[in-house]
């Protein structure tokens, strides 16, 4: 009933509008290596990305094996990130694609990237399995709570107690004066 009644309680938020999330594989080629080497990490760019063109549900599952980048223990996920969190040419790619979309070979600093825009993640309720035993911790205590009040109520009238001195109420925060002007 509590659950039903506050759904509020149990939402994750969306991420923002102005963010994206991405997955990408990098073939690993930084500026200033010998050119040789950037064309074979270029080539080798292109051919994993028609592989990923082909068969774009094996995308994580080519990230693991084929990416120098450490987001490839998460299937090459990069999670959510704003604008101005990466590098401008990587950036640029990744807010123009549409969700799912695949990019062509975009180079940075780093190398060679394929980037997959990923799906937004909207709010959602969390289900009741998963915030049932955190709902029912904090109903008890709060029976709990309410129990404890009314039985030391009813100690105290049942000795007559009186309270004769009311707590000090605490005193204010002094005001900060402002830093002088120079």
């Amino acid at each position: 009933a509590f659950y039903k009644a506050n759904p509020d309680m149990f939402k994750t938020p969306a991420d923002p509008a102005d963010a994206v999330r991405a997955s990408h594989i990098l073939i690993e080629a930084k500026k200033g290596e010998a050119p040789e080497k950037i064309a074979a990490a270029k080539k080798k760019a292109q051919t994993i990305r028609e592989q990923v063109i082909k068969n774009p549900a094996q995308f994580a599952e080519i990230a693991k094996k084929e990416s120098a980048c450490p987001s490839k223990e998460q299937g090459g996920s990069l999670g959510m990130f704003s604008k101005g969190q990466m590098v401008p040419e990587f950036e640029k790619a990744a807010f123009a694609l549409k969700e799912g979309q695949i990019s062509d070979l975009v180079q940075t600093e780093f190398g060679f990237h394929i980037i997959r825009r990923d799906a937004a993640k909207k709010a959602e309720v969390l289900p009741f399995a998963q915030v049932k035993e955190a709902i029912i911790s904090n109903l008890t205590n709060q029976e709990y709570s309410a129990a404890l009040v009314k039985y030391v109520d009813g100690l105290e009238k049942a000795a007559n107690v009186k309270i004769f001195v009311q707590a000090p109420k605490a005193p204010a925060t002094p005001a900060v004066p402002a830093p002088a002007a120079k």
